[in-house]
């Protein structure tokens, strides 16, 4: 294994594992929880600018994970429109619409799994590496996108907007 296949064997399994729990957690009524939400942004972003990172140090453009990201920002605008608050004595709760997020992160782990396959099956140049694609970059710019913004909506409806309306009255 050379330098260029260690980072993604250390990232993706990880990535896929916040994926799976994201999806997971798409699912029905859920309680707010200020910290998870905060460590969620935390890692998205520190993933985020590490792909950035990545793919700029290896001389690839980086445009298209920021077109993703554009486009993940668009999506969850619409998918919120969709998602149901509440607000009671017993705590904060949502429920998001299950398939924009399910259609991202399946998205996501469609085309990592695409692109695992083609690094294995060619020989190891710097043209396989997994973050050296168009498309893979566009995907991850889109969930990282969805995702980021998700956690600063979630944010601001139920501790940022609740903090302005204590400082209003």
């Amino acid at each position: 294994m050379n330098n260029s296949q260690i980072l993604p064997a250390l990232i993706v399994p990880l990535i896929l594992w916040r994926v799976y729990r994201r999806v997971h957690r798409n699912m029905g009524r859920q309680k707010f929880n200020e910290k998870r939400t905060w460590i969620s942004i935390t890692f998205i972003t520190l993933v985020l600018l590490l792909a950035a990172w990545g793919t700029w140090r290896s001389g690839f453009p980086i445009w298209p994970l920021g077109a993703g990201l554009a486009g993940g920002l668009l999506l969850t605008g619409l998918s919120h429109r969709l998602t149901r608050f509440e607000h009671g004595e017993d705590g904060h709760f949502y429920t998001l619409n299950p398939y924009f997020g399910a259609t991202v992160s399946l998205l996501l782990i469609g085309r990592v799994i695409y692109r695992l396959l083609i690094i294995t099956q060619t020989p190891v140049s710097a043209s396989t590496h997994i973050g050296q694609s168009p498309v893979t970059l566009v995907i991850l710019g889109l969930t990282f996108g969805y995702y980021l913004a998700s956690g600063i909506f979630l944010m601001y409806e139920f501790s940022w907007s609740k903090k302005s309306r204590i400082l209003r009255n």
